[in-house]
């Protein structure tokens, strides 16, 4: 996956204020305190939010960081974001990051994430 360094907010500054921002926080709180070992994990990994939704139309990962599509996340309630973020730590843990190799991306994608949404449910 090639992710562009300057699409992500850098205003450190202004990032407190950002609605879009905050939501992701709530989320990543509420993991901590209803589901502690994700919320650990989350808590590790950077919160980028990228004003340029190109090339990531949901949310994903690198392995070192989440990212969220900004108007992805604009539509989803703080249980659903935590569950998006759940999502992303389990790619993380399973190493799927990393190990497309020469597999079809697609056919990957879909069976890494009924992989990890079926872990996340019945956990």
């Amino acid at each position: 996956m090639n992710m562009p360094v300057n699409t992500a907010t850098t205003d450190i500054g202004s990032l407190p204020s950002d609605p879009v921002y905050l939501s992701v926080v709530k989320a990543t709180v509420g993991l901590l305190l209803n589901r502690a070992f994700y919320g650990q994990i989350v808590s590790n990994l950077g919160t980028i939010i990228l004003e340029d939704d190109s090339w990531c139309g949901t949310a994903c990962t690198d392995g070192d960081n989440i990212y969220w599509n900004r108007e992805f996340v604009k539509k989803h309630t703080k249980q659903e974001l935590m569950f998006i973020a759940a999502h992303e730590i389990l790619h993380v843990l399973y190493g799927h990051v990393g190990k497309l190799n020469r597999r079809d991306p697609d056919i990957f994608n879909m069976a890494t994430d009924y992989l990890v949404n079926y872990t996340l449910v019945n956990d």
